[in-house]
C-alpha cells in the first residue's frame, strides 16, 4: 500500500470514528450514510477500529460505540474504563442469560445516578421490553443504584444521599433511605421500589435484583437480573438465582482486576 492510500485509509477511519463519536450509537447503514462510503469500505473500517478497541458494537441493541473520548465529546460518553468494563461484562452477561434464560443490565455511577451501558436483553429468550443503553436512573429507584448505595464507601454513600435528598426530597425521606441500605445489606442484592416503571414511560411489567461488581477496593459497576413480574417474587427469584448472578459478578470482577494487575506490569 502506498503513503497515499494509507494516509486516505486513516483518514477515512478518522471521519468514521467521528462520526460514531457524535451520533453517539449507530448502525452500519447509518454511518454509511454519514461518512458517504461504500458499505463495504465502512464494513471494512469499522473492523478494524472493533480490532484495535477504538471502537465496540454493543450487545444490547447492535449499536456501533466509540470507547475512546474524542475532543468533541457528547453527554453520552463514558470513561475509557468503563468500555474495558463492557467488553469483558459482555461475555459473562450472555452465559448468564444462556444459563437462566432471564436477562441482564449492568450500570456504573455516573454523578449523582446510575447508568445503563449495557445489556443482555437481546440475548434472552423471553420477550421483555428491549431498554435503552446510557438511560440514567437515580440513586434512589433501580435495583442495581440501590445495590450501589448499600455497598459503597461510607463517604461516598453520605455524599449520593446528601444529593438524593436535595435532588428529590418527596421521593423519600432520610430514615427511608437508610432503612432501604439496611435491608438491601441484609439480603444482599437490590430490588426496585413498588411502582417504579423502570426505563420505560409506561409500566415495563418487569422486577428485578441486583448486586456490585467489587474491584480495587470499591464498587466499580452493579448488573441486575431481570424478569416479568407475575413470575415470581423478588425472594422466590433471588433463591432460585441470586447466587448464579453473584458467580457472575465475582467473575466480571476477577478478569478486570486481571487486566488491571497486567496492564500495572507494563505488559500489553
Amino acid at each position: 500500500m502506498s503513503d497515499a492510500e494509507t494516509n486516505r485509509s486513516l483518514e477515512r477511519g478518522i471521519r468514521l470514528l467521528k462520526a460514531i463519536d457524535q451520533q453517539g450509537g449507530a448502525t452500519l447503514s447509518q454511518l454509511v450514510r454519514a461518512v458517504d462510503l461504500p458499505k463495504t469500505t465502512v464494513r471494512r473500517l469499522l473492523i478494524t477500529l472493533v480490532e484495535q478497541r477504538l471502537v465496540r458494537k454493543s450487545l444490547a441493541d447492535g449499536l456501533y460505540r466509540a470507547t475512546v473520548l474524542l475532543p468533541l465529546e457528547t453527554d453520552y460518553e463514558l470513561p475509557p474504563h468503563t468500555w474495558r468494563l463492557c467488553d469483558v461484562a459482555v461475555p459473562v452477561m450472555r452465559r448468564l442469560t444462556e444459563r437462566v434464560r432471564w436477562p441482564s443490565d449492568l450500570f456504573v455511577r455516573v454523578g449523582a445516578g446510575m447508568r445503563i451501558v449495557e445489556s443482555s436483553r437481546s440475548c434472552s429468550p423471553i420477550a421483555l421490553y428491549r431498554g435503552k443503553l446510557s438511560t440514567q436512573v437515580s440513586m434512589l429507584l433501580s435495583a442495581a443504584a440501590r445495590a450501589y448505595l448499600a455497598y459503597c464507601p461510607e463517604d461516598e454513600r453520605e455524599a449520593l444521599i446528601a444529593e438524593a435528598l436535595k435532588q428529590q426530597p418527596t421521593m423519600m425521606d432520610e430514615h427511608g433511605i437508610r432503612r432501604m441500605i439496611a435491608e438491601t445489606r441484609r439480603c444482599g442484592y437490590g430490588v426496585r421500589p413498588p411502582g417504579y416503571r423502570g426505563q420505560s414511560r409506561a409500566d415495563d411489567g418487569l422486577r428485578a435484583i441486583a448486586v456490585p461488581v467489587i474491584y480495587g477496593g470499591r464498587v466499580q459497576a452493579c448488573i441486575n437480573l431481570l424478569w416479568v413480574r407475575d413470575y415470581l417474587t423478588e425472594e422466590a427469584f433471588a433463591e432460585r438465582y441470586l447466587e448464579t448472578l453473584q458467580q457472575a459478578a465475582r467473575e466480571i470482577a476477577d478478569r478486570c482486576e486481571a487486566l488491571q494487575s497486567i496492564a500495572s506490569d507494563g505488559h500489553p
